[in-house]
């Protein structure tokens, strides 16, 4: 469960930076 929370936030803030930059 951890795992896959942790690697929906870095897929979350990848997606952020995605779009800001």
């Amino acid at each position: 469960m951890q795992m896959k929370n942790l690697f929906l936030v870095i897929y979350a803030a990848n997606n952020f930076l995605g779009k800001v930059i």
